[in-house]
């Protein structure tokens, strides 16, 4: 499968999805959550785009959503939305944004929910993302790499507290 249609072209939110899925496979595979600014940081330090104010992510996250939904399509099975890993500073939780996402993969045609109802979803579904066993395989799908485990002085923390590198 080439990459999904969501992944395919050449906008900022496009390209930088494609940047941040390995980094955001990886923080599902270590059990942490990032939030916008991190994600700026570290899409910024690897060399895998330039700074943008950290709100633009959401637009990123959100083809990063989209294409798991089509390869969830592809596939026949669920795969749970990696953006919700992206959350903002201060909640902790993924902007309103993800709430479409938060829905679809717990299969509840709710709409308009409220913070406190998008923090219980973003926590269910934070458990599927870390549980979920092929992200590996998803990367070899879409033809990138996951990052490779590796020890440096500098590692920023994820939103969790636990270092995102």
């Amino acid at each position: 499968m080439p990459l999904p249609q969501a992944l395919t072209g050449e906008t900022w939110a496009v390209k930088t999805a494609v940047a941040m899925l390995p980094l955001l496979v990886r923080c599902a595979k270590r059990g942490q959550t990032v939030t916008y600014g991190e994600l700026d940081r570290e899409i910024v330090r690897r060399g895998l785009g330039h700074h943008v104010h950290a709100a633009a992510y959401g637009h990123a996250a959100g083809a990063v959503g989209d294409a798991l939904v089509e390869t969830e399509e592809e596939w026949g099975t669920q795969i749970p939305p990696l953006n919700a890993l992206v959350v903002n500073a201060q909640t902790g939780i993924p902007g309103s944004g993800c709430d479409w996402y938060l829905l679809h993969v717990l299969r509840r045609p709710q709409r308009g929910i409220t913070e406190h109802q998008r923090r219980a979803l973003a926590e269910a579904v934070r458990e599927m993302v870390f549980n979920f066993d092929r992200w590996d395989e998803l990367l070899t799908e879409y033809g990138l790499r996951p990052i490779p485990e590796g020890r440096g002085k500098h590692r920023p923390r994820g939103a969790s507290g636990k270092r995102i590198r």
